[in-house]
């Protein structure tokens, strides 16, 4: 359960989980190495924008945003904006498919600026519009991500208690 006690985070909830894992981005003086350090970042970066931004790619998913203020999407979008900024200045390090692993895995950096330039596009009205959907799937899709069987449109993901 969400900490309001909703099997699904509100808009507020989101962003300042956001900003949490923002602050916690910062470069840390106990990493034995800049590499390290870098590499940490990265991987908080990239995981947290995948969830910011899968909600956004699935009608399903921010549909349960329906009843948030438009105030409230506001603080959402602004805390998505800052965390594709942080995902941009490292994501030259993901311009080419990671030689280490076995996925083909990259992201397009002009994936990341096309996300960023809808969410600041978008005036917090809900639905969001279709050209923010269709930047979240592009971003998704150019990072090796699948589309979900069904497609974005079928995707949903059961709320803490199992419902739907």
């Amino acid at each position: 359960m969400t900490e309001k006690g909703r099997p699904w985070p509100g808009a507020r909830e989101m962003a300042a989980a956001i900003h949490a894992s923002l602050e916690q981005m910062a470069p840390s003086p106990h990493d034995p190495s800049p590499a390290v350090d870098s590499a940490r970042i990265l991987a908080q970066a990239l995981s947290e924008s995948f969830n910011a931004v899968i909600p956004f790619a699935a009608p399903r998913l921010h549909e349960r945003w329906s009843s948030e203020s438009r105030e409230d999407m506001l603080v959402l979008r602004d805390a998505c904006v800052a965390l594709l900024d942080k995902l941009q200045s490292v994501a030259p390090a993901l311009a080419e498919p990671l030689p280490f692993s076995r996925l083909p895995f990259s992201i397009s950096t002009g994936a990341v600026s096309e996300m960023r330039d809808a969410l600041g596009a978008w005036d917090g009205a809900m639905p969001p519009p279709p050209s923010l959907q269709q930047a979240a799937q592009d971003l998704l899709t150019s990072s090796g991500v699948p589309d979900p069987p069904g497609g974005w449109a079928a995707f949903d993901v059961p709320n803490a208690d199992g419902t739907r």
